[in-house]
């Protein structure tokens, strides 16, 4: 768990790569001002910053170039990656509403300047009564959603998600996911961004968006209840 959590956090700053088209730019930002002033060239320059003076962690160019095109690949899939789900969503996505919504959101999740929360509350087996708080960017991660998207697998609640709930033996979970961590407080559940640190009101009878997020109450027969909690972060990822 450890190491997952450390590689996801190692792809999440990698994102600044982006901004360099090549490692010479990559070692230029690494720059000081007065640099120039004192050596006689760029190149002496870029040469002291690869040598590790200019920061306390300096990548390599083998490493630079990996690492670029990992997190390329993660911001803008390759279109063997992509294609499957964008033909689906233009010919044969379910027309369940609450997959409608999600459908027509995946590209901002993917991209970063959205984060959504899914709520629903179904009921399982013996009709027990499950509550469940969904990271929708974990999951796009971590599951294929083609089936989601044909309608031949139903979103179901897991122990893993963001919050479970069973109201049958009153059991919860709360797990720390990619975008999210909840907090309970006297007055329900909350989650803070971890992003931009901001906080959601998980209270799913709200009858007004909050001032950090937008609430979108989903009619679907699927469900007892559906909802989105949509958070545009605030610093938007390249």
């Amino acid at each position: 768990m450890i190491e997952k959590a450390s590689l996801q956090h190692q792809r999440e700053a990698d994102r600044r790569l982006l901004q360099f088209n090549n490692y010479n730019e990559y070692l230029d930002s690494l720059r000081k001002n007065s640099d120039l002033k004192y050596l006689e060239s760029i190149k002496q320059c870029r040469n002291i910053a690869e040598a590790g003076y200019r920061s306390a962690v300096t990548l390599s160019f083998n490493d630079f170039n990996e690492r670029l095109e990992e997190v390329r690949k993660m911001v803008n899939p390759p279109m063997n990656i992509r294609k499957p789900l964008n033909e689906l969503l233009n010919k044969t996505i379910s027309q369940d509403p609450l997959i409608v919504a999600l459908a027509s959101r995946e590209k901002r999740i993917r991209l970063g300047d959205l984060a959504t929360i899914i709520f629903i509350r179904v009921k399982c087996k013996k009709n027990t009564e499950i509550s469940c708080y969904i990271d929708y960017g974990e999951r796009l991660l971590t599951e294929n959603w083609i089936p989601y998207y044909k309608g031949t697998k139903l979103l179901q609640p897991k122990k893993t998600d963001l919050s479970y709930y069973n109201w049958r033996n009153n059991t919860t979970y709360l797990n720390k996911t990619k975008n999210f961590t909840p907090i309970t407080i006297p007055q329900g559940l909350i989650f803070q961004c971890n992003g931009d640190r901001l906080i959601i009101n998980g209270n799913p009878y709200l009858t007004y968006s909050n001032v950090n997020v937008d609430l979108v109450r989903i009619h679907s027969d699927k469900y007892l209840q559906a909802m989105l909690f949509d958070h545009i972060l605030k610093v938007k990822s390249i």
